[in-house]
């Protein structure tokens, strides 16, 4: 029976938390030095400790969920595999290519069987994963271009995340869900360019093949705006588009499904509109169960996310286009998130 050690007591820690209790799997020790933790720990039936030894020794534990700040992941990556443990860590898998290099070798270093897994959980999220699902059916043809905005006022509910140093910023932490997404469905990311306006950042990416990806968003809208994010993919044969806005927590669920135009008309795709979060935790514990490779959130997709992400920062700094280069690490294109449920 596998046991959790969650590790970070903020926010994503209590939302990964409540999917591990959906998910029936008990959080067996809550690791954190803030009084937090013991809350969280309490709130949930674990124990609580402060020292990360004393969750890595707990023989309860099989399973190690990293949600701390950023720049601990490299870290905390290395001590859950040295431990044995499956491992499970929030994106993106590090901050700087120091911590890629470290993280991929960590992969690397892994004990036959054993699941390192990036929780680049959009693509649970029902209108996402519907529409790769109706990418990878060809629906719409062969993809050309990607179109994505993602929009949120200033985060507050941790004072790392609006530390630059910290968290990287826009480009690193929040925009870095629609590279995932856009590398999954146009393969390998070959440049990048992007420039910034009041707070907003603009992304664009080419792919080998020659189709493109824009992508938009920042944090920058005033205090109580809902957040928003859409897509839109445009292939061969038609068009696929979704769009997400937040809502009040006692109004109406939002609208999920996908949109599909195409020769034949308009037509809505229905999407699974269960807790992301919750499936992503079903999922990883599937991996952990037959100890097949994670497909969604594998080593190398977040590296490749990660990478886009940083070169945009740099093509930001620098005010040129970015070239990537291969790094040892190679985006498979062909795979498919089909069958995840």
């Amino acid at each position: 029976m596998s046991g959790v050690a969650l590790l970070g007591a903020g926010y994503m820690a209590g939302v990964h938390a409540r999917a591990w209790v959906a998910a029936s799997t008990a959080v067996a020790v809550v690791c954190s030095p803030s009084p937090r933790g013991r809350e969280l720990a309490a709130g949930i039936g674990a124990r609580w400790t402060p020292h990360l030894e004393n969750a890595l020794d707990d023989p309860g534990v099989t399973i190690v969920d990293v949600c701390t700040p950023t720049p601990t992941h490299p870290d905390l990556i290395e001590a859950g595999i040295r431990g044995g443990k499956h491992v499970l860590v929030e994106k993106p898998i590090a901050l700087d290519d120091a911590g890629l290099v470290r993280a991929r070798q960590a992969w690397r270093d892994r004990s036959p069987g054993q699941v390192l897994m990036v929780a680049h959980v959009l693509q649970f999220f029902g209108g996402y994963d519907r529409i790769i699902q109706a990418v990878d059916d060809g629906v719409i043809g062969v993809p050309s271009s990607f179109v994505a905005t993602r929009f949120s006022e200033k985060p507050s509910w941790s004072r790392w995340i609006t530390d630059e140093s910290a968290s990287g910023g826009p480009l690193v932490d929040l925009l870095i869900h629609d590279f995932d997404i856009a590398n999954r469905l146009l393969g390998t990311p070959v440049s990048v360019r992007a420039r910034e306006v009041h707070g907003s950042y603009s992304v664009t990416v080419a792919y080998q093949g020659g189709s493109t990806a824009l992508v938009t968003g920042g944090s920058n809208l005033p205090a109580g705006t809902p957040f928003s994010s859409s897509v839109q993919v445009t292939g061969t044969q038609g068009i696929l588009s979704h769009h997400f806005s937040a809502t009040s927590a006692d109004a109406a669920p939002p609208e999920l499904d996908v949109d599909r135009l195409t020769a034949s008309g308009h037509e809505r795709l229905k999407s699974n509109g269960e807790d992301p979060f919750l499936r992503q935790a079903r999922y990883f514990l599937r991996c952990v169960e037959t100890g097949h490779e994670p497909v969604i959130g594998s080593v190398d997709s977040a590296i490749w996310a990660l990478e886009v992400s940083l070169a945009a920062a740099r093509s930001l700094a620098s005010g040129q286009e970015e070239i990537l280069s291969d790094r040892n690490c190679r985006y498979d294109s062909e795979k498919s998130t089909k069958g995840f449920d």
